[in-house]
């Protein structure tokens, strides 16, 4: 991680590592909202974390 920082195509890494942590929210999102009886298609969490 502290190597990833000092490399040229850093912002990459970050940018993999801030998608990566969007579609985990998203997971949890999904789950809350099974939770709650809601259904939610995946496909479409998917595409608006892009």
């Amino acid at each position: 991680m502290e190597r990833a920082r000092n490399t040229p195509d850093s912002t990459v890494d970050h940018r993999a590592i801030a998608r990566a942590v969007h579609l985990r929210q998203g997971e949890r999102e999904i789950e809350r909202d099974v939770k709650f009886g809601r259904s939610i298609d995946r496909s479409q969490v998917m595409i608006s974390v892009r």
